[in-house]
């Protein structure tokens, strides 16, 4: 064959260490894939990149191979015409992308799933034709890059990206939804990371409209509550949604179940309460809904504000699948406190009546007794049992070596504990770690929270006001529904000792419970 007349060369499975695949004998090449061909050299593989570079014909180039090699050569920027290029499955670590990549203003798509350590600047917003762009990141410059200029990418379709390090501040959360706000074309998105910053404050969720929109994956970052550009008006196509907050409202599930085309939901919150519907819907609440998955905590409904004109629910009827968790000290406080625990965990009774084909469920053990943990396991195969469609129900228990003895006596952190006190710094540079208050919405009995705030002299407004929202917010959302107190403590640094010393909030949160006085220093 005379290869100087070869268009597509397509190389699967290759592993018996044949190196006879050289570009230069191509001279009109548009495809080169080389698919699993694990016995060629690494050292190879960068030759076969480098002379890729003067197929100046090329419109794709894929490489899926488990040979590490470490960098792309810069020759690949003479590819004016490439339109896909695609490095699969590679493994190891790439240093950095060459920068004349930058060249390649026809790249349709861009798949680089190798761990990337750095991007220069520039890079990826001179991309402006790309629909589809597959990256992993695990360096910060790289990752702050990335976020500022996807938006430029205007006619992206596909995203799919892993940062390792996650959203590590606010600046990084906000460009990174201002660049998705410009993605009006995109209709398939997942953003994963290995860390997942909180957002403490309900208003840092930005603003995004991409209308076409059916696949939403944003397990990168921890909201407060819902985004509210997450609604029917804005993403009337979401059929897909995977999203992280640390509060669960009445409003945000109905604002959910009006999505008319969602099918799969997945709400990772790791606080459980009650929801009460109370607005009817005209069609009724998550119509297409089959999955609905709450892995980390346990959403009650309350549906008595959604029934049909006759009386039936219409509430999830198509539901196939439903997975959760089981706090069991939780729910055993808030079923002391409120209502019985069979009560508590009956929630899907009205859940796909006559489609729910299997619940998944996981029992928290820690701090509570065996009884309890065996009362919580009789609740649900009853629930399970009870329901007209008679779901397999699977169970499995977590934190069990971390339950308490019959013979211990002493009174849980859970249970006993009415009372608690906070310090915030919002100076330090990790404070937002202190104005995580979730374990404070899992302490069902909590009856007061104090929170002390130590501001420094050239401490700003602005963080003390993230404190003070974060505490209302708290408040606002617990379950006990406890009194607040907020103090705000200035500090005093000296040679031998820091002091501190109470200035009253009152004068700046209003409506405020104080029962302390002002410490005279």
């Amino acid at each position: 064959m005379d290869m100087k007349k070869v268009r597509s060369f397509v190389a699967t499975e290759c592993n018996n260490g044949n190196n006879s695949v050289a570009p230069p004998r191509f001279q009109v090449l548009r495809v080169l894939s080389l698919d699993k061909c694990n016995g060629m050299e690494d050292y190879y593989i960068e030759s076969i990149l480098q002379y890729a570079g003067r197929l100046g014909h090329l419109r794709c180039l894929q490489l899926s191979s488990h040979t590490e090699f470490h960098r792309l050569p810069k020759e690949l920027g003479d590819l004016k015409f490439l339109k896909i290029l695609d490095l699969g499955d590679c493994g190891g670590t790439i240093e950095e992308l060459p920068e004349e990549l930058g060249l390649l203003t026809h790249l349709l798509c861009l798949r680089i799933p190798r761990r990337l350590e750095m991007l220069p600047a520039g890079l990826i917003g001179k991309l402006t034709s790309l629909q589809e762009l597959c990256i992993s990141l695990i360096e910060e410059v790289a990752v702050r890059h990335f976020v500022q200029e996807l938006g430029n990418l205007r006619e992206l379709r596909v995203l799919y990206a892993k940062i390792y390090i996650g959203l590590k501040d606010e600046s990084m959360q906000r460009d990174f939804l201002q660049s998705l706000g410009c993605l009006h074309k995109v209709h398939t998105m997942n953003i994963y990371s290995i860390e997942v910053r909180e957002c403490t404050r309900p208003d840092a969720a930005g603003s995004v409209s991409c209308p076409r929109l059916w696949q939403l994956s944003l397990p990168c970052i921890k909201f407060f509550s819902l985004p509210v550009w997450i609604n029917s008006s804005t993403l009337g196509c979401l059929s897909h949604l995977d999203v992280k907050v640390q509060v669960v409202k009445e409003q945000d599930m109905e604002t959910l179940g009006r999505l008319p085309m969602l099918c799969y939901l997945k709400l990772d919150s790791q606080y459980t309460r009650l929801i009460s519907i109370k607005k009817p819907a005209d069609d009724g609440y998550f119509q297409k809904l089959r999955f609905f998955k709450t892995p980390r905590s346990f959403v009650r409904f309350d549906l008595h504000g959604c029934e049909s004109s006759s009386g039936a629910s219409s509430f999830m009827p198509r539901l196939e699948h439903i997975e959760f968790s089981v706090d069991v000290r939780f729910l055993k406080d808030a079923a002391d406190l409120h209502a019985g625990l069979n009560n508590l965990l009956a929630g899907f009774n009205d859940f796909g009546r006559t489609s729910l084909k299997s619940v998944d469920a996981r029992i928290h053990c820690k701090d509570a007794l065996a009884a309890e943990v065996q009362e919580a396991e009789v609740a649900l195969a009853n629930a399970a049992h009870g329901h007209p469609n008679r779901p397999v129900l699977r169970t499995d228990r977590a934190y069990e070596r971390m339950m308490r003895s019959p013979d211990d006596d002493k009174p849980t952190s859970w249970s006993d504990q009415k009372v608690f006190e906070i310090h915030v710094y919002p100076s330090s540079n990790d404070h937002h770690r202190y104005l995580s208050y979730l374990r404070l919405l899992k302490k069902p009995r909590l009856e007061k929270l104090i929170v002390n705030i130590y501001v420094s002299k050239d401490g700003m407004v602005g963080d003390v006001d993230e404190a003070v929202a974060a505490a209302r917010n708290v408040v606002d959302h617990h379950i006990n529904h406890p009194t607040l107190e907020i103090n705000r403590m200035e500090e005093s640094i000296s040679d031998q000792h820091q002091q501190a010393r109470y200035i009253s909030l009152l004068e700046l949160v209003p409506n405020i419970v104080l029962q302390r006085n002002p410490v005279n220093l």
